[in-house]
Parts: structure tokens; sequence; C-alpha cells
């Protein structure tokens, strides 16, 4: 069952600040996606938050502008050809995407821990014995938000595309990181 959001987290969205929100730890972060995950609450309220923060991509069409006004930079080093700078963005170019997971279960905490990586290639077999068994055995309450979405209850505003064949049908969203 959904939780309603609580008034800090409305709060946020209405004001966007986040007073009273204590960070507790990171949780992870990657310097290539630009993303830093971490976990806190509101002095408030017992519950603890998990706070997602990534940078949004460039506006490629604004380029020129971006290079043209709003760059205030300092040279780090110079080496032949190449240098490297310090710049800070005018605040139009420098907004960031805020995912808010409140309250957040150890599964949400869990789930944007560092962790370490492995790659497999999975087959049908591996699939048939162990990856379906293990969906099937998931309470339906955690998957519940895929159900929203095959039913069009949450995000079909989103929904690029759609088969809707019986079998082989699927839908096309864009990712929640994509902007």
């Amino acid at each position: 069952m959904p939780v309603s959001l609580d008034a800090e987290v409305k709060l946020v969205s209405s004001v966007g600040r986040f007073n009273g929100f204590q960070v507790e730890k990171v949780l992870g972060e990657s310097d290539r996606t630009k993303f830093v995950a971490v976990l806190g609450r509101w002095t408030s309220k017992p519950d603890q938050a998990v706070v997602l923060l990534s940078r949004r991509p460039f506006d490629t069409a604004g380029v020129q502008g971006l290079l043209e006004t709003s760059l205030e930079s300092e040279l780090l080093f110079q080496n032949d050809v190449y240098s490297k700078y310090t710049s800070m963005l005018a605040p139009a170019h420098g907004a960031i995407t805020v995912d808010i997971i409140y309250p957040a279960s150890e599964k949400h905490i869990s789930k944007y821990s560092m962790q370490k990586f492995v790659m497999v290639a999975e087959t049908s077999v591996m699939y048939s014995e162990k990856v379906l068994p293990f969906i099937q055995a998931l309470p339906a309450s955690s998957i519940m938000w895929v159900y929203n979405v095959l039913e069009k209850k949450a995000e079909a505003d989103r929904l690029l595309f759609e088969d809707p064949h019986p079998t082989q049908g699927f839908m096309l969203h864009p990712d929640l990181k994509w902007d």
C-alpha cells in the first residue's frame, strides 16, 4: 500500500529546501554518472529517507549560450595543448535532479548502497531455473509499481510506445533518470 508523503517531503517539493534534513551517511556515488545517494532523516520524523542527487544532462542546443555567458572559470592546469578548468555555471544551467524515497525501507537503503558489480551472461535455462522462481517469490507489494505501470495506473503520461501483442508485446517508457 503506497504511503502518502509527509509534510516535510511535500515541503521540499513546494519550496525546494531541505530544512531540518540531516544527512546520516553517503550510501553511494558515481563520478562517471555524477550521482550521489544519501541516507538521512528530517529531525521531526523517525523514518529514514534516501535522497538521490544527480546532475542533469546538458542541453546541447544551448551550449553556445552556456559558453558565452554563464561560465566563470579558474585554471587548474595547462600542459601543451591541454588545459583544465573549474567552472561555475549560472543557476539556469546548474540544476540537479532530486529523488526522494520516504520512508525508506532496508531494501531501498541496500539498493542505493555501494555494491560489488559482476556481469552475468544469462541463458534461458538460468532464467527458468533461477530468475523466474526469484521473481515469482517476491511479495506482490515489492513489485506493485510494475503492475501500476502495466495497468496504466501510474506513468501512463510517460508511455512512449506500446505493442499490445498478447505474448510478445511490450511497453516502452523512459528511464527514471532520463530527463
